[in-house]
């Protein structure tokens, strides 16, 4: 993806969002993470484990009524 692309990406997601999601950092030369996106992907991580472990736990449950229903049948 060209930098362009991506800039463009980016400040439409901030757009959508209502938040900056990146700030210069004149002593690094570049861009850092604002406060507000930090707070986002952590909470992001956070859906994406909470999913993950619900999809596990109904995966179980659901090959353990197939297997007795197998067993009944």
């Amino acid at each position: 993806m060209s930098y362009r692309a991506a800039w463009g990406r980016l400040r439409a997601s901030e757009d959508r969002l209502g938040i900056k999601l990146v700030e210069s950092n004149a002593a690094k030369k570049g861009m850092t993470l604002t406060p507000a996106s930090k707070a986002l992907l952590e909470k992001f991580r956070r859906l994406e484990k909470e999913a993950d472990a619900y999809l596990q736990k109904t995966s179980r449950e659901l090959s353990a009524l197939l297997d007795s229903d197998r067993q009944i049948g």
